[in-house]
């Protein structure tokens, strides 16, 4: 796979912002965005193929831990039938009593291309959005925590 050359990423982080967002480079062709509608956090990968987006929320039962997988495993069924392109799985690791969850999607061009619409990642973003604020709002037996971005 060929990667994106700095220039080309530093373009795309534009893009970005341009769109509402804070933008912070990660390293190679990773950076972090936080859209100015809803502070969390949201990881981009870049490729000449697709974008890669990628959240991680905390799952904190709100009974026992052991006796909640199944409920975790049904809250998980019912986001990904709620999810318009979002992804979601755990990690099964758990950190501060509560499950990582890995929500994540790709917009895929179908192309070798080193540039990306405007208007195409406007588009995914705002479903993005959608789908992460409908996640959230799952009636279960969790609290739902994304990654905030404080600002100090």
């Amino acid at each position: 796979m060929i990667d994106l050359t700095e220039n080309e990423v530093q373009r795309l982080m534009q893009q970005f912002r341009d769109i509402g967002c804070k933008v912070t480079f990660l390293e190679d062709t990773s950076f972090e965005i936080v859209p100015d509608t809803i502070a969390v956090q949201t990881h981009v990968f870049a490729t000449t193929y697709f974008l890669q987006f990628t959240t991680f929320l905390g799952l904190h039962p709100k009974g026992i831990f052991g006796r909640l997988k199944m409920k975790r495993d049904a809250f998980l069924n019912e986001a990904n039938q709620f999810t318009n392109i979002m992804k979601l799985s755990c990690e099964e690791v758990d950190f501060d009593a509560a499950w990582k969850i890995s929500c994540s999607t790709r917009l895929a061009t179908g192309e070798n291309s080193r540039t990306y619409n405007n208007e195409a990642i406007r588009h995914y973003l705002t479903l993005w959005l959608m789908d992460l604020s409908a996640v959230m709002r799952i009636e279960q037996n969790f609290k739902v925590v994304a990654m905030i971005k404080n600002e100090k």
